[in-house]
């Protein structure tokens, strides 16, 4: 039906927005990481 190819198009578009989101935070992780010589051993523990 219409509303199951809705429902799967929306699961979709979630689990790439998650996995897009997850993505970005590593970038950002690993470069306050790379700035922030002295706070690395901090944020890993």
């Amino acid at each position: 039906t219409v509303q199951q190819t809705l429902l799967d198009f929306l699961s979709t578009n979630i689990k790439d927005t998650i996995t897009n989101k997850r993505k970005f935070e590593n970038i950002i992780s690993s470069d306050s990481e790379n700035n922030d010589d002295e706070d690395t051993e901090s944020d890993d523990n």
